[in-house]
This record gives structure tokens, C-alpha cells and sequence, in this order.
């Protein structure tokens, strides 16, 4: 793993016109293997949330330790003492049928951490009240629910045993890759960090095809400070921190990023449809003016070219780094997909979607399922989301309706006005869960 940093930093070291070959990608340990998920054109993306452990035999995931070091902690149910000594043990299992393993935590101070790990054996007796470890004190007794297994606890593996997992950065440019890595050889990008920022960003795709990695904490701003609605304002309840990026809707569809400003006082309004609004004052709301627009770092886009594949990689470029994005490419639709559920199976779903909506023809007499377009949109959107008594549904986006549209306004029936950035259209029937690529999840062994 760090002969793949070193190289890649001493490519990046040999001149601004040197391209970059390396890929900087997932890669398993010696004893930690990454989870996957595989597409069914063979196509897979490494999954971030969890490793399985090949010497623990188990699935583990990155938690603090008692010790103050980030581990792989197997991913089991509590260890509890059944004495009020804190000196005998069971484990309490009630949502993971087969345990393998069970974690004992300490409490300290206003925190619970991990603090051993032990083997599962057999199931025991219930018992009705437990105890537990807080300042190094024996705590209790709690009382335990009539629905959970009690299991013997065999063996003790040892915390310091368990792998140490380290975040760091790669490049040596304003964007840097945050990657998770092991002494045994774990290297597992997780995203992209604006040092200039200080903080993560997401690479998004804008109607001029830039890449342009945004902000991932900025706070969005829909309110103004003037009767036009023209001159945005950032808002804060209470005593909410004031935030240091505001996200701010521009005309062509996409976002601008900007400093938040000084504080404000004075009215503040509210777009209705076309109207615009003043609220009532409220003595917990805070004002503050929109900043400066924010240079947002740019990233180069290429699709990998595999042809025998419905779903193309897409490889993004800093000055020194080359790394896959989280997205992928769908040939069959022709736009950007990622990671989601849908019906009983991971799949890769189209990345651009808007919500679809009911509204009423012939004269309010019959129900038509629409969904409202923004007239400039930042990335083209091509399918709408129905959420509905049978979970979420993918459907495509047709052309305009033909039929006036109506609504119920104060029970009375009225003709239906698209607000003047936004247009109407018609959405077909529910697709099958089929039309988009399916993903089994397994972990290297």
C-alpha cells in the first residue's frame, strides 16, 4: 500500500505534463479483505463499511477502542456480567441468530467503548438482570428483556490482536484522496478532501461537463432578505452554529458555493410559487449575509473503456492522483448510476432522478401521475421517484402532457400552473426492478 502512494506521489513529482497511469484503487490485506459488490456484467465496486477479519473469522468494522486506537472490531452483540462483582460472564444475543463472537464494553465517562472480545459458545440459562463496567466500577443491576439468547463465552482474543485501521490523505495538490489503511496491506479510498476548505467534498457533474468537487457540509439556503426574492440569506435557528459554506440555487440549474457573511437584522422572506412572502420575526432566528462565491476545485472525467460491460468505470484526475469515482456509467441509459436498494437487490440506479407527484384531469376527475422538471437542470434527468405503500419505484419521464391539469384547492377544482421554472411531465409505468444491473455483495476470503 505505501509503495502504491510512493508512487504515485513521485509521478506527480516529475512535472505538471507527466500523466499520471496509476489507479489509485481498493486493495485487501494479508489478513483484512475488502467487501465487494459484483454487478452481473462482472462490473464491482468496493464497499467502505466493513472487512472481514480471516483470523478472527469474522466480519469487523473500524470502531474506537478501549485503548484509544481504531481497530477492526468484529461486528457482534454485548458480553454482559450476570454477578454484581463484574466477574463472570454471557452474551446477550437478540438480533443476530448465529453469534460467533460477543463484545464487552467499559463505560468511561460519558462514552461506552469496546473493551474485549470474546468467542460464542453454547446457549445458556436466561437470567433476569445484568451488570456493567463504568469507571472502572461494577454498575447495575439492569434488567433484561424476556426475548433475547444467552450464550457461554469461551475464549478471550486479545483487543491488542485486533487490527489498527488508519485514515489518511494521498496528494500533494489541493484535493487530496482519503484513504483507510492497515499494516497488513489495506488501502481503500473513501472520498475527497478540499484542504483548501478544509473539508470533504463530492465530485458532481455540472451542464458544461466540468467536474467540480463540492462542498459536503454547506447549508442550503431558500429564504431572502428582500421583497423580491431576489438576494438570498442564510438562516440559523436557535442557537444552531453559524455555518461556514452556504449553498446557494443559481439560474442554470446547478449550485453556487459561498461564504456566509456578517450578521444581518431586518425582514426576511419566503418564495411561494411566484409570489414572495415576508415571515413573521422570530427572536431565535439568526441572519446572515451571502460571502464571497467560493473557487471550487476542478477534476478531470474519463469512462474506462470496457466495452463488454453495461457499466463503465469512471476514473476521475487530480493534478497528481488518478482514482475511480463512487458512481458508474449505465450505456443502457446513458447516464451516471450508484449504489442503491431497490425492490429485493442492491442496484446501480440512475444518479439524477426527481420526485413524481400526483395531479388531477378532466376536471378533477381522474388521477395522473407526473413529475415536475426543473427547466435547467445541472445533470440531465431522464426518470422520477414514487415512494408508495410497496417501497420506491423507478419510473421514465415522457413527454408533456396533451390534457390540462388540475388541483384541489380549498375543495374546489383549479386549473393547475406549473411554477415558471419548472415544467410538467407525464411518467410511465413503474419499471421493473430488472431494468437496472443488479449486485451481489461477498467479501474476499
Amino acid at each position: 500500500m505505501r509503495a502504491q502512494i510512493a508512487a504515485l506521489l513521485a509521478l506527480a513529482a516529475c512535472g505538471d505534463d507527466r500523466r499520471v497511469e496509476d489507479v489509485f484503487e481498493a486493495v485487501s490485506g494479508s489478513r483484512l479483505k475488502l467487501e465487494w459488490h459484483l454487478y452481473e456484467d462482472g462490473t464491482r465496486q468496493a464497499g467502505t463499511s466493513a472487512f472481514y477479519d480471516t483470523q478472527v473469522h469474522s466480519r469487523c468494522t473500524p470502531q474506537l477502542w478501549v485503548d484509544g486506537v481504531i481497530r477492526c472490531v468484529p461486528i457482534a452483540e454485548d458480553a454482559v456480567y450476570v454477578n454484581d462483582t463484574c466477574e463472570n460472564l454471557v452474551g446477550r444475543a437478540s438480533a443476530i441468530a448465529k453469534p460467533t463472537h460477543f463484545i464487552g464494553y467499559d463505560g468511561v465517562g460519558d462514552t461506552t467503548l469496546p473493551a474485549r472480545v470474546y468467542v460464542a459458545g453454547t446457549p445458556v440459562d436466561a437470567i433476569s438482570q445484568f451488570y456493567a463496567m463504568r469507571d472502572s466500577e461494577c454498575t447495575g443491576p439492569f434488567f433484561s428483556s424476556s426475548d433475547v439468547t444467552y450464550y457461554a463465552l469461551v475464549d478471550e482474543i486479545a483487543g491488542s490482536s485486533l487490527v489498527p485501521i488508519v485514515d489518511s490523505e494521498a496528494g500533494a495538490g489541493r484535493l487530496a484522496v482519503r484513504y483507510r489503511s492497515t499494516e497488513d496491506g489495506v488501502s481503500l479510498p473513501l472520498g475527497l478532501l478540499d484542504r483548501d476548505l478544509g473539508g470533504t467534498c463530492s465530485p458532481t457533474r455540472r451542464t458544461d461537463g466540468d467536474v467540480r468537487c463540492e462542498p459536503d457540509e454547506a447549508t442550503h439556503v431558500s429564504l431572502f432578505r428582500d421583497p423580491q426574492c431576489e438576494d438570498h440569506v442564510v438562516a440559523i435557528a436557535g442557537s444552531a452554529p453559524v455555518p461556514a459554506i452556504a449553498r446557494v440555487p443559481d439560474p442554470s440549474g446547478c449550485v453556487r458555493f459561498h461564504a456566509v457573511g456578517a450578521e444581518l437584522a431586518g425582514p426576511v422572506f419566503r418564495k411561494d410559487g411566484q409570489s414572495c412572502t415576508q415571515l413573521a420575526p422570530s427572536p431565535s432566528r439568526r441572519l446572515y449575509a451571502i460571502g464571497a462565491e467560493l473557487d471550487l476545485p476542478t477534476l478531470g472525467r474519463t469512462i474506462e473503456d470496457a466495452d463488454a460491460r453495461r457499466l463503465q468505470r469512471i476514473v476521475l484526475t487530480t493534478d497528481d492522483l488518478r482514482f475511480i469515482d463512487e458512481r458508474l456509467f449505465d450505456t443502457a441509459t446513458r447516464a451516471d448510476c450508484q449504489r442503491g436498494s431497490l425492490g429485493d437487490k442492491v442496484r446501480c440506479l440512475p444518479a439524477a432522478v426527481v420526485p413524481a407527484s400526483t395531479m388531477l384531469a378532466a376536471s378533477c376527475a381522474v388521477d395522473v401521475r407526473v413529475a415536475e422538471v426543473p427547466l435547467h437542470t445541472c445533470e440531465r434527468v431522464s426518470f422520477a421517484t414514487d415512494i408508495g405503500d410497496e417501497g420506491t419505484t423507478l419510473h421514465a419521464i415522457g413527454d408533456r402532457p396533451t390534457a390540462p391539469l388540475f388541483q384541489r384547492v380549498d375543495s374546489t377544482c383549479q386549473p393547475y400552473v406549473a411554477a415558471p421554472d419548472r415544467v410538467v411531465h407525464s411518467v410511465g409505468p413503474a419499471l421493473a426492478p430488472e431494468t437496472f444491473s443488479s449486485a451481489v455483495t461477498y467479501g474476499e476470503r
